[in-house]
């Protein structure tokens, strides 16, 4: 479990903020990413791996092209 911050009203114990919650959401996106350019690289189409992944064609171009 990662750190949680609390906003200062306590009344709500729900956490505004949570670390490890973050880290898992950019370790996931990591992966995809990685995902994405592995199937790229195997000579997949974007229309193909956007499919695939559920991404938007846009979204895969913008992964290829950072890589």
């Amino acid at each position: 479990k990662g750190w949680v911050i609390y906003s200062d009203e306590r009344q709500s114990k729900e956490p505004i903020y949570s670390i490890g919650q973050e880290i898992k959401e950019k370790g996931k996106a990591e992966g995809e990413a990685q995902i994405i350019l592995n199937m790229f690289q195997k000579g997949l189409s974007l229309e193909q791996i956007a499919d695939f992944v559920g991404k938007s064609i846009q979204e895969v171009q913008k992964v290829v092209e950072h890589k």
